[in-house]
């Protein structure tokens, strides 16, 4: 029993489509994923550089940043402060 070879090629056909479509869904997910991290790490940086600039002490930048104490003191270092 089986297909008939017109319904087995319209059969494969979907099937490969289906999966194709699958895996762009797929690259959309990891695409958006890494823009928001981006975005967030981003917005970490700039909260990190804005209480710098207002004398913030680095270990409480980190703490209230998430960021780890290097991360910061990179942050210090590009705006030319010794943190």
């Amino acid at each position: 029993m089986g297909f008939p070879n017109a319904d087995r090629k319209e059969y494969d056909r979907y099937l490969e489509a289906q999966q194709s479509d699958a895996s762009f869904v797929e690259t959309v997910k990891l695409e958006i994923t890494t823009a928001v991290s981006e975005a967030l790490k981003n917005n970490k940086e700039e909260i990190a550089e804005s209480a710098l600039i207002e004398g913030a002490p680095a270990d409480f930048v980190a703490k209230i940043t998430g960021l780890s104490i290097e991360e910061v003191r990179g942050i210090a270092e590009r705006l030319g402060m010794n943190k």
